[in-house]
């Protein structure tokens, strides 16, 4: 009985090495553990992913990026700010504004979101006066605002226009032909640029100063953009005593007189605050607008570095003449020239040429396009004495281009670069450094504009085209199976 026992236990043991000796055993075992693998390192990554969270912005214009003005303005919110979406439950909007706002709460703690379902909570709604659906409303302790979209454009000014307390007055002068923020006309429209400064901290009106013969009281910036006639001595007057007692903060937009021989009289006066103005047009062969030599493109390597230039990543100048600095600069200011054409560009003093070609009278570039004057702040104040800001200090901005910030132009994807150097112009010369940046990016369709050729071509291929591969692909797999099937036959 033992010995058959020990042979049961043989019989047994051979059996079991059989068993895991077998081909598929050995199969199935490295399928599980290749399956438990796989489960582990899934598992080990989905965890991961939780903690971390990596994303990329595949946008053509980074849209889902926040820019660095909203980054700015989220650095200065110190207390609660609500968001209150009234949107309904069902609607599939509401996901967007929710990824939207948990952006700015990564960012800002102090952020806060509330949706309210205008359907399920009427007396909320009215009570915050809402009559439409999908509207939002963002509230700062007793301060709100109601936001006309649910864009970071839109949500960034809003919280920019409560954490400020205050808003500033810019005046667009009129009466020399100037641009105009109330025109529509192409060449003179300005609308787009009145509309980004209401964006922000400041109210935009035009003002007359041959009329009034006196800048405002509240006025914290001036702008003459595009004058096409002579300035007259009681304006430059009346200006000059803006920017030397009142401190005052001016842009000037001087275009080319291509059209007519008439100049604008301003040279004494600029060089009074060490800035220059030569008429002409600037010739860039090297790197234009598409190739067109007469609209020069600024790039990285073209601008100086300071606070209006510093996240500028390009600009172009439809038509630009030399704005710089002047051969002597007054004690008591200090001149910045920010931007530059090429080096083998130069300014075409002779606009009535009908052949493009450097000659006598024209300045080798590179050319100033862009110049800033500011006061000098004392340094050597006596004991006792308070230390001026350099905040309060007059300053000005001239550019060579007035039609750069046209609505035409402002209103293109590269137009952006130039409202964003606008802006920025206008917010140095407030002071507001910390709204120095690269603005929200507005959504932005991409199209695909197609000739008649293309169209049909693409159509012939939908529709002939793909069938007709697949039916040659049929014939040839019916074609070798076919000789396949003889050759096993013979």
């Amino acid at each position: 009985m033992e010995v058959d026992n020990d042979n049961k236990d043989t019989m047994k043991s051979k059996k079991s090495i059989g068993f895991f000796d077998k081909r598929s055993t050995q199969y199935g075992t490295n399928s599980i553990l290749l399956i438990v693998a796989v489960l582990g390192i899934l598992i080990l990554v989905n965890y991961i992913a939780q903690k971390e969270v990596y994303r990329v912005d595949v946008t053509k214009n980074k849209q889902y990026t926040l820019s660095d003005q909203t980054k700015n303005v989220l650095d200065q919110v110190d207390e609660e700010i609500k968001i209150i979406a009234f949107y309904t439950d069902s609607t599939g909007a509401k996901q967007e504004v929710q990824d939207l706002v948990e952006e700015y709460k990564a960012l800002n703690s102090n952020i806060t979101l509330e949706f309210i379902d205008p359907d399920k909570n009427p007396g909320t709604a009215r009570q915050y006066g809402i009559s439409r659906y999908n509207a939002i409303i963002i509230e700062k302790g007793d301060k709100s605002e109601e936001l006309s979209s649910a864009t970071e454009s839109e949500l960034t000014s809003g919280i920019l226009r409560l954490v400020k307390d205050d808003t500033k007055k810019v005046y667009f002068l009129t009466g020399h032909g100037d641009k105009s923020v109330t025109s529509t006309e192409q060449t003179k429209a300005y609308g787009m640029i009145k509309n980004e400064l209401e964006k922000q901290i400041y109210t935009v009106e035009e003002l007359s100063i041959i009329s009034t013969q006196g800048i405002p009281e509240d006025a914290a910036v001036v702008i003459l953009a595009g004058p096409t006639v002579e300035i007259s001595d009681k304006e430059k007057e009346v200006m000059r005593d803006y920017i030397v007692n009142r401190k005052g903060k001016v842009l000037f937009l001087f275009d080319p007189l291509i059209d007519t021989s008439a100049g604008l009289n301003m040279g004494d006066f600029l060089n009074e605050f060490g800035l220059a103005y030569k008429d002409g047009v600037v010739i860039d062969q090297a790197q234009g607008y598409y190739g067109d030599a007469l609209t020069p493109v600024v790039q990285k390597d073209g601008f100086e570095s300071h606070q209006i230039t510093q996240k500028q990543e390009l600009v172009y100048f439809p038509g630009v003449s030399n704005a710089g600095k002047a051969e002597s600069v007054p004690e008591g200011w200090a001149v910045t020239e920010l931007a530059r054409s090429t080096a083998t560009s130069w300014l075409e003093s002779d606009t009535t040429k009908t052949e493009v070609g450097f000659g006598e009278g024209d300045i080798e570039g590179p050319v100033s396009l862009i110049a800033v004057a500011q006061e000098v702040v004392p340094t050597d104040q006596k004991e006792g004495e308070e230390s001026s800001d350099d905040k309060d200090s007059a300053r000005i901005v001239l550019v060579g281009d007035s039609d750069f910030a046209l609505d035409a132009i402002i209103g293109s994807d590269i137009g952006l670069f130039n409202r964003d150097l606008f802006l920025n112009m206008v917010n140095w010369l407030t002071a507001d450094e910390d709204l120095i940046s690269i603005l929200p990016k507005e959504a932005v369709t991409s199209e695909v504009a197609l000739t008649g050729t293309q169209s049909k071509v693409i159509f012939c291929l939908i529709v002939f085209g793909m069938p007709a591969i697949f039916v040659v692909v049929g014939i040839v797999v019916i074609v070798r199976r076919k000789r396949k099937s003889n050759k096993e036959h013979a």
